[in-house]
């Protein structure tokens, strides 16, 4: 797909999520999060999942309870060269928000295995397909890292027939929305 069909892909999948009922946003959030932290467990490998900010699917509960049930839990941190990094939060240390507007924890990046990584996009398929904000930070990573699990979370309404991916984009094991989860 040409990065002009890939940016009037992430516009309209942006503009169709920022549409969604705050209250319908919120309330589907809690049943995904749901979901995430049953799917999760009681891993004893890390969890790096996103730190949502705007119409995004609110991660900040299940951040919380995994915290809380002593998973250790990463949040990414984009580093000056431009590589994005798992760094470990206990959720009482200082965020600072990045560029983007997203917070981000201080400290150094992680070193023991990740299990899950929980990743964001605009767009997702039902084959594991992902269109994110096409920076390609998670795909960089996933490309260096090993996880054993990719996760995908999003609204039911983000889930299309089919994005277009390239070679470089990573496809998510797994996806769960509010509706349930769906492993490929």
């Amino acid at each position: 797909m040409s990065a002009e069909g890939k940016e009037g892909l992430r516009a309209a999948a942006r503009v169709l999520r920022d549409g969604l009922d705050a209250g319908k946003r919120e309330k589907a959030s809690r049943a995904i999060c749901s979901l995430l932290e049953q799917t999760v467990g009681n891993t004893e490998k890390g969890v790096f999942i996103y730190a949502s900010f705007g119409s995004e699917t609110d991660t900040w509960s299940a951040i919380a309870r995994m915290i809380e049930r002593g998973i250790d839990v990463c949040l990414p941190r984009i580093t000056e060269q431009g590589r994005m990094e798992a760094v470990q939060w206990d959720g009482s240390s200082v965020l600072v928000k990045n560029s983007f507007g997203i917070y981000e924890p201080a400290g150094d990046g992680y070193r023991k295995p990740i299990g899950h990584i929980v990743v964001p996009g605009l767009a997702f398929d039902r084959q594991g397909g992902r269109i994110g904000y096409g920076g390609g930070y998670y795909d960089r990573w996933l490309a260096e890292h090993a996880a054993e699990r990719v996760i995908g979370i999003a609204f039911e309404a983000q889930v299309a027939e089919r994005v277009c991916t390239d070679a470089g984009d990573f496809p998510v094991d797994m996806l769960i929305t509010e509706c349930g989860l769906s492993v490929f």
